[in-house]
């Protein structure tokens, strides 16, 4: 039963992929059809048990997709009130045409939040999967936001395609717009030094440290493991291969080509072997787009590290093998703001939260060095 269950498992990723590449371009570019669901059923995944966690007592629990192009309320005109105490709220936006980003908050019932901290997943991964550590910085007065960048978790998009990194960026950008308007439409309370911190690990680092070049308007950034460089990480490698991606990019976007580069600790590849059984986890080859819009992005920003002007905190493994520690070094040198602080951690690899006796502590690092901040 279990084999003939792994068969019906393949066969229906192999027709996924050949809809993702050949009859879902068809009809969405030249047709203007859009057959189903942005998130080709990732929306209906069950949420976590740690999810389900953050609805009870002593926690609330706000979540929503909203279109990341939309507008608000105040330009709109108003939304249909939803039923319930605002404490827990389900709903999307109606606006502009443009795919449909997820986003959950969560916060401590009882008191005001101190300060909102936005979290940015890394490749791959989704941002619910960091509600089994939000209770650590709720726990500290700190109100939790995470997002599901476009093409991942339960946000709009191919799963594990990025065409161009900027438009992660501005689904952040629309995620602390949208945190911002609740707050002043009274939906969710005011914190109380009305202060944001962006908080990104990996890819997430990158988008995050993008973020503050591009647009600023927040009061620090705080990168875990960031990504600042391709060269020891899981893009399109060798010139030959690289080749063959551009040139197959613009017909066969989305084609998963190779396999990304893993870590080959032990605590690594157990934690990886956990996630091939999290559907919202993508566990697939990168795609063409995805490594190559990935490369583009880095090498264009890593010399603009001297835009950085915000308070910036930075926490790195010198054991990591996926990005090395050097990168994270020279963006802290390169960097312009006046407050920043930069923490290597002996025998840390690329995941320096989860699986590993020091991740709490790291995590509470970050959380007293933004309290700091708010006081």
């Amino acid at each position: 039963m279990g084999r003939l269950h792994t068969m019906a498992t393949q066969v229906y990723f192999f027709f996924l992929e050949c809809y993702h590449l050949l009859l879902h371009p068809i009809l969405t570019k030249y047709l203007g059809i859009d057959p189903w669901d942005g998130t080709f059923g990732r929306k209906y995944v069950p949420f976590s048990m740690y999810e389900e966690l953050l609805d009870r007592a002593p926690y609330a629990t706000w979540r929503e997709w909203c279109e990341v192009a939309g507008k608000d309320e105040a330009e709109l005109g108003e939304e249909k009130e939803e039923e319930g105490t605002g404490e827990k709220k389900e709903g999307e936006l109606k606006g502009r045409k443009g795919p449909n980003v997820f986003w959950q908050c969560w916060w401590k019932e009882e008191g005001e939040p101190s300060v909102d901290v936005v979290v940015v997943h890394g490749l791959n991964d989704y941002g619910g999967r960091f509600s089994d550590l939000a209770p650590r910085l709720i726990d500290q007065g700190i109100r939790v936001s995470a997002v599901d960048l476009p093409g991942f978790g339960r946000s709009d998009g191919v799963h594990g395609h990025i065409g161009d990194v900027g438009d992660l960026v501005g689904a952040v950008g629309r995620i602390v717009g949208r945190l911002g308007f609740l707050q002043k439409r009274g939906r969710l309370a005011r914190s109380k030094s009305g202060r944001v911190f962006l908080l990104g690990s990996s890819l997430g680092g990158h988008v995050v440290t993008r973020y503050a070049i591009e647009r600023g308007g927040v009061d620090g950034i705080c990168l875990l493991s960031p990504l600042t460089s391709v060269g020891h990480t899981a893009t399109p490698g060798g010139s030959v291969l690289l080749r063959v991606a551009q040139g197959l990019r613009k017909l066969l976007p989305t084609f998963p080509i190779v396999r990304g580069k893993r870590g080959q600790g032990a605590r690594y590849l157990a934690l990886m072997k956990l996630l091939e059984e999290d559907s919202l986890y993508y566990n697939g080859r990168m795609r063409i787009a995805t490594g190559l819009a990935i490369k583009e992005s880095v090498e264009a920003f890593c010399g603009r590290w001297g835009e950085i002007r915000v308070a910036l905190s930075v926490d790195h493994g010198d054991a990591d093998e996926i990005v090395r520690v050097e990168g994270s070094r020279d963006l802290v040198a390169q960097s312009r703001s006046t407050d920043k602080r930069f923490c290597v951690h002996s025998g840390g690899d690329h995941s320096l939260l989860r699986g590993w006796s020091k991740g709490p502590l790291i995590l509470d690092g970050v959380a007293r060095w933004i309290r700091e901040r708010c006081t």
